[in-house]
């Protein structure tokens, strides 16, 4: 058998074999990091990695669909209040111009009752006008009337014959040439009705007049008194 033969690091090894390299406390460091490198890479830790990005893409996901949402509710409230407010504007725009109608319609019956007001005032001046100059005329077309209250009444009497009668106890007479038209009235009930007598001229009635207070004075039948009035309206 051959002798071993000596190497000249003062290792002994086997003939045939590669003698084996001493490791550096580096290498050792670096063998290390490979394996922890080499365990993080293991299934479940791929499986923990594979989660993560799916959480975050769920995340990103919803939150993509949070703000799609967000935007869709605020597109649809914008558009409603949009709608609202054209809504309004044209009721506003409607309500305007109702108004503006009554505002044209009011005028015109103001227009209409000032118009109508106007006339009833020249109506109610041309009114009493019309009054004053028929109670003017009415006056004046009595000017010559006079009337006798008192005198009793006969069954198929002539009423200037009565009134003579009467007259004769003061000293006057009425002629008959002087007389427009003389007849009885409507008066008071239970008294006799007054004679009204339409005299020519003041002249005749005067005379009659200035008997007025004789003929009060009078004392006919049954105590009759008996006065001679103006035939003038009220």
């Amino acid at each position: 058998m051959a002798p071993l033969e000596m190497p000249s690091t003062g290792v002994t090894t086997r003939k045939g074999s590669t003698p084996a390299t001493s490791k550096s406390p580096k290498d050792s460091q670096k063998d290390s990091q490979k394996r922890i490198l080499s365990s993080e890479s293991s299934p479940k830790r791929t499986q923990e990695n594979s989660m993560q990005i799916t959480m975050e893409s769920i995340q990103t996901q919803l939150t993509e669909i949070n703000n799609e949402l967000n935007k869709s509710y605020q597109e649809k409230f914008e558009k409603k209040l949009y709608d609202e407010v054209v809504k309004l504007r044209e009721e506003n725009e409607k309500l305007h111009q109702e108004n503006k109608h009554l505002q044209k319609e009011i005028r015109e019956h103001e227009e209409v009752l000032n118009d109508l007001h106007n006339r009833t005032e020249e109506n109610k001046w041309m009114t009493r006008s019309a009054i004053s100059k028929t109670n003017f005329n009415e006056q004046y077309s009595r000017k010559n009337n006079l009337k006798i209250h008192g005198v009793p009444e006969k069954k198929g009497e002539e009423p200037l014959r009565v009134v003579n009668e009467v007259l004769e106890e003061v000293g006057e007479q009425i002629k008959e040439d002087d007389v427009l038209a003389i007849h009885r009235i409507q008066g008071r009930k239970d008294e006799h009705r007054p004679i009204i007598i339409k005299l020519k001229t003041m002249d005749a009635k005067v005379k009659i007049m200035k008997k007025r207070s004789d003929i009060k004075e009078l004392d006919l039948q049954n105590d009759v008194k008996v006065k001679v009035t103006d035939d003038v309206t009220h």
